[in-house]
C-alpha cells in the first residue's frame, strides 16, 4: 500500500513538472498584438505576437533549458528567426529578430560569408549551443514579413513540427471576456446577419428567426486581454440547441499542412463584418481541420417541427471568459417570395458547371485547358468555365472561391504571339477591376 502511494505521488510530481509553465520570452508586461489562429490569409496564425514597439531591440530570452536545433535568416517570413529544442518535447520558435546573441551572432555571420548569402539555413550539432532557461538568445526586431517591431514566438511538438498553442506553456493574466459581436444566419439562398447590443451580461434576443431547410452559424467576434488591446482571436465556440451542447470547436492544434483550410473556416468567399471574418461553426464537404470536438450533422441546424427553438452560440479565451448570446429560431413550414441565386451576368459566355469537388474538373475551348484537381475546392460548387478573345473566365456563382490545391491553366501558343515569348507573363483580373501579374512557364507550346 505504502509503495503504491509512493509510485502514485511520483507520477503526480512528474505531471506537475512537465506542466510547469515556461518562462515569459521578454521581460516587463505582456502584450499581445496577435494570438493563436488568428485568421490570416490563407493560413491561422501559428503562435502569438508579443509587442516590443516603441523600445528597441529588447532582450529575448529562452523560455526553457534546450539548445539551438534550428537558425534561419530570410527576407521574407519569421527574417530572423532561432529554434531551441527543449528536452519536453517541444521547440520554441523566436521570430522577426533584430539580431543574434553574440556567439550566435558570430557564429551565423561566418556561415553567410562561407555561402557567399544573406539568407541561410543552419542545423547546428546539438551539442554546439546549449541554452539554458531565461538566457538571452537575440534582441526583438522588425525583419521578415512583420509590420512593426515585435516577438513572434511559437511552441511546436518536435517530432511532428505541429504548432501548439503558446497560452498552454505560459502565464499571461486575462480577465476581460471576449465579444461577440454578431451572428451570421447560412440559409438555403440567404444570408443575415443578428447584431447583438454591447451589453455586459448574456443577451437574450426576443424576435425569433424564422429559416427554411438547414442553417449554418457563423460567428464575428474577437479577444482582447488588455483594454483598448488588438482584437485577438477567441479559442473555443460551442452552439446549444434548448440548452444541449450541439456543437463545439478548439483553436489549439492545427497542422501546418492544413492551416490553408482556414479558407474552409472562413465565410463564403472571406466574407468581411464589421472589418473581421466570419468564422463558420459548420463543415463544407472538403474541410480536415482537427479542430471539432463534438459536431451534429456537420454543424447544420435543421428542425422536423415548427416549434421555437432556444438556440445559445458561446465564445471563450484561453483563460475562461466567455461571451453568449441566445434567441429564438424555428422553421417555416411555407416559403414565399424566397431569394434564388442567380447566374449573373458576366461578359464573357461561358459553360456553368456543376462541380463535385471530389472530382477532377477539367474543361477546354479552343486556345485553353483548365484542371482543377479534386479536393481543390472546398464544397461543391457552381462555376463558370469559357473563354474567347484571348480571355479565360473561371468564376463562382455570384461569391468568390478559394482553392485548397492551385488549378492548371493553359493557354495555346499558336494563337498568342511569341516573337518575345520571354516576355510574356499572364495577368489576373479580379471583378474589381484590380490587375495583377501572374507566373507562369512556357512549356510544349502552352
Amino acid at each position: 500500500m505504502l509503495k503504491l502511494y509512493f509510485s502514485l505521488l511520483i507520477i503526480f510530481s512528474s505531471l506537475l513538472r512537465a506542466q510547469a509553465p515556461y518562462s515569459a520570452p521578454i521581460e516587463g508586461k505582456l502584450i499581445l498584438t496577435g494570438n493563436y489562429a488568428e485568421i490570416r490569409p490563407n493560413h491561422f496564425h501559428a503562435g502569438i505576437d508579443f509587442k516590443t514597439d516603441p523600445v528597441k531591440h529588447v532582450q529575448v530570452k529562452s523560455v526553457s533549458r534546450g539548445y539551438i536545433s534550428r537558425i534561419k535568416i530570410g527576407i521574407h517570413g519569421y527574417g530572423r528567426a532561432l529554434y531551441i529544442t527543449h528536452p519536453d518535447g517541444h521547440t520554441t520558435v523566436y521570430g522577426h529578430l533584430h539580431h543574434f546573441s553574440k556567439v550566435l551572432q558570430d557564429y551565423t555571420e561566418e556561415r553567410q560569408r562561407d555561402c557567399q548569402s544573406y539568407e541561410i539555413e543552419l542545423f547546428p550539432d546539438p551539442n554546439l549551443f546549449k541554452i539554458e532557461k531565461g538566457e538571452v538568445v537575440g534582441y526583438s526586431g522588425n525583419t521578415g514579413d512583420s509590420g512593426g517591431p515585435h516577438l513572434h514566438f511559437e511552441v511546436r511538438e518536435t517530432k511532428s513540427e505541429v504548432p501548439l498553442n503558446p497560452l498552454r506553456f505560459l502565464v499571461i493574466p486575462d480577465s476581460i471576456r471576449p465579444s461577440l459581436r454578431s451572428i451570421i444566419l447560412y440559409g438555403s439562398g440567404y444570408f443575415r446577419e443578428l447584431t447583438k447590443p454591447p451589453l455586459k451580461k448574456d443577451y437574450f434576443w426576443s424576435d425569433s428567426v424564422q429559416v427554411f431547410g438547414e442553417v449554418g452559424i457563423g460567428i464575428v467576434g474577437y479577444d482582447q486581454e488588455i483594454k483598448a488591446g488588438n482584437l485577438n482571436n477567441f479559442r473555443t465556440a460551442e452552439i446549444y440547441i434548448d440548452n444541449k451542447l450541439y456543437y463545439k470547436h478548439i483553436l489549439d492544434s492545427i497542422p501546418f499542412s492544413l492551416s490553408r483550410y482556414v479558407n474552409a473556416y472562413c465565410g463564403v468567399g472571406g466574407k468581411v463584418v464589421s472589418g473581421q471574418k466570419i468564422q463558420k461553426c459548420f463543415l463544407t464537404k472538403n474541410n480536415q481541420l482537427p479542430i471539432y470536438k463534438l459536431i451534429h450533422e456537420r454543424g447544420y441546424i435543421h428542425f422536423d417541427d415548427t416549434l421555437f427553438h432556444i438556440i445559445k452560440v458561446v465564445i471563450v479565451d484561453f483563460n475562461g471568459n466567455k461571451d453568449s448570446f441566445r434567441f429564438f429560431m424555428k422553421e417555416k413550414q411555407e416559403v414565399k417570395g424566397r431569394k434564388k441565386i442567380g447566374k449573373g451576368h458576366y461578359p464573357l459566355k461561358g459553360e456553368w458547371v456543376e462541380a463535385d469537388c471530389d472530382t477532377e474538373i477539367r474543361k477546354s475551348g479552343d486556345f485553353f485547358e483548365l484542371t482543377i484537381p479534386p479536393l481543390s475546392l472546398y464544397d461543391d460548387a457552381v462555376i463558370l468555365c469559357g473563354g474567347s478573345d484571348g480571355q479565360v473566365i473561371f468564376t463562382g456563382m455570384d461569391y468568390n472561391m478559394f482553392l485548397q490545391i492551385p488549378a492548371i491553366l493553359k493557354l495555346k501558343g499558336s494563337l498568342l504571339n511569341f516573337s518575345h515569348k520571354e516576355k510574356l507573363c499572364l495577368e489576373r483580373l479580379d471583378s474589381d477591376g484590380k490587375r495583377e501579374y501572374q507566373e507562369g512557364e512556357f512549356k510544349e507550346g502552352w
